[in-house]
């Protein structure tokens, strides 16, 4: 907020005003008692600032990306003016946060918009990668699942005899959303920033690396080899089709290798750290949600050791980026100074481009 009083008080200034020169204006914190006469303006570039720019670069670049494979392949999209109801009440709450000065508040409502615009487009992008032509790989992932010992339809049968424990996990299941939600509200009224674009990129990277899986080896699941039909299977087997027409509001899960719930469960655990109970009461329904996996995603065994996998390489490449840019940005070399002393010399002060060196 910016306050331009009539008049400033000559101490201001270290030196008269030339003649016919405007009193700038102070950018100061509204006062509770202005003077009379003052007028009182928001900045623009504070209302309209962002937090998360290169996270919006991101989202922009998987956007364009999955415009352009959209367009290949005649996918379409049918939007409706009620899809922008969440993300008009989010950018009001950002606007209404910073008019009133709530740093928490505008960070974290903005990243609930960027997690609103980030599951629409990784749902898009998780859609297009099941269009394409390669063959199903059920057969050869229930085969691992027998492999290691796992009867998926057995185990199914038993959580079917026994609602009470059935509940119980469905509700674990579905509280991903929330967990996600949550985390950002939580984090943003923490002020921990940092936590928050590093969540953003760890769902992002995440994002990419299933859908990668499902474009190399899309699958039905378990649902569709033993006759269970679900509404996220009737999606899939769209997909597969001809038509490639649907709804954003309608969008769902369709990736079944890896399994992305795994993925998250993982991330959300270690994500929650470092907040006390809250930590650990997250660490807990993520541990009950693990075995509800397999039947309420409807996911053989090994789509989710590939979750895990995928949630520990998004760890290792999130937490190492910025030790690789930093040794790009120096040249693979130590960060010099402004200050650099040279054996019997005088230092160089180079902030001031002073290049010779003065002998002692």
């Amino acid at each position: 907020m910016v306050v331009v009083p009539d008049s400033v008080p000559s101490k201001v200034f270290a030196r008269p005003l030339a003649e016919g020169a405007s009193v700038p204006a102070i950018d100061c914190p509204l006062r509770t008692t202005p003077n009379a006469g003052s007028r009182i303006r928001f900045a623009r570039r504070e209302v309209f600032r962002s937090d998360f720019a290169a996270e919006w670069i991101g989202i922009a670049i998987v956007a364009l990306f999955a415009l352009f494979w959209a367009h290949g392949i005649r996918f379409g999209l049918a939007v409706k003016w009620d899809d922008f109801l969440l993300p008009v009440l989010a950018v009001l709450a950002i606007v209404s946060a910073r008019l009133l000065r709530s740093e928490r508040g505008s960070l974290a409502a903005e990243y609930f918009l960027l997690t609103i615009m980030a599951t629409a487009a990784f749902g898009v992008i998780s859609y297009l990668s099941m269009t394409t032509d390669r063959p199903l790989a059920d057969t050869a992932l229930m085969a691992a699942d027998r492999a290691i010992g796992f009867d998926w339809h057995a185990n199914y049968g038993w959580l079917v005899h026994h609602p009470a424990i059935a509940k119980i996990l469905q509700v674990a299941y579905n509280s991903l959303v929330y967990q996600g939600l949550y985390f950002g509200v939580l984090f943003g009224l923490m002020a921990r920033r940092r936590e928050l674009r590093e969540m953003f990129w760890l769902v992002a990277a995440a994002g990419v690396m299933t859908s990668a899986g499902a474009a190399l080896f899309p699958a039905f699941g378990p649902y569709k080899a033993f006759g269970i039909n679900t509404e996220f299977l009737s999606a899939m087997k769209q997909l597969r089709g001809p038509n490639l027409h649907f709804a954003l509001a309608s969008l769902t899960g369709v990736v079944s290798f890896p399994s992305f719930h795994t993925t998250m469960a993982l991330l959300y655990m270690v994500g929650f750290r470092r907040t006390g109970a809250i930590g650990w009461a997250a660490v807990a329904l993520n541990v009950v949600m693990l075995p509800a996996i397999p039947f309420f995603g409807g996911h053989y065994l090994v789509d989710m050791f590939a979750g895990a996998l995928v949630a520990l390489a998004s760890l290792t490449i999130v937490k190492a980026w910025p030790v690789i840019a930093g040794r790009i940005r120096s040249g693979d070399r130590p960060p010099v100074s402004s200050w650099e002393p040279v054996p019997n010399q005088v230092p160089v002060f180079r902030q001031h481009g002073l290049d010779r060196e003065l002998p002692v």
